[in-house]
């Protein structure tokens, strides 16, 4: 892949996480069909060849969508492919991992003091011994 494809699959994968092209246009502040342009890689008029990004908009993109520099020119789908092969040792059928692992710092802390007292009153110690000091939540 050439790093104009590369961005274009990147691009798309920012669109996703933001709800789509039109929201990451928005977030970009950047018009809904120049983004949708860049990720089709629509043909320029003038030059004849597919529309691209140049780095400085790329870094700007980064920056504003919070990713690393050069995020953008990375070939991210070989660690998409073995993330999408992963299936973490999930004990709970009925509790989406997914939505877990969104959840704040402070919530997977109330989350896990949860699971704590419900297993104390089981009779369960799952409570680590090395565990680092709790931060008290309100």
């Amino acid at each position: 892949m050439d790093i104009d494809e590369i961005r274009r699959i990147n691009l798309q994968t920012l669109a996703d996480e933001n709800g789509g092209v039109v929201k990451l246009a928005d977030l970009l502040g950047k018009d809904q069909s120049q983004v949708s342009q860049w990720i089709r890689g629509s043909i320029n008029s003038g030059t004849g060849k597919p529309r691209g990004m140049r780095a400085a908009t790329c870094r700007e993109i980064e920056r504003t969508c919070g990713k690393p520099s050069n995020w953008l020119d990375q070939d991210h789908t070989l660690l998409a492919s073995v993330k999408a092969d992963y299936v973490p040792l999930w004990p709970f059928e009925n509790i989406s991992y997914e939505k877990v692992k969104q959840l704040s710092q402070r919530d997977l802390i109330r989350l896990e003091a949860g699971i704590e007292i419900v297993a104390k009153d089981l009779g369960l110690d799952i409570v680590k011994t090395n565990s680092p000091p709790k931060t008290e939540v309100a």
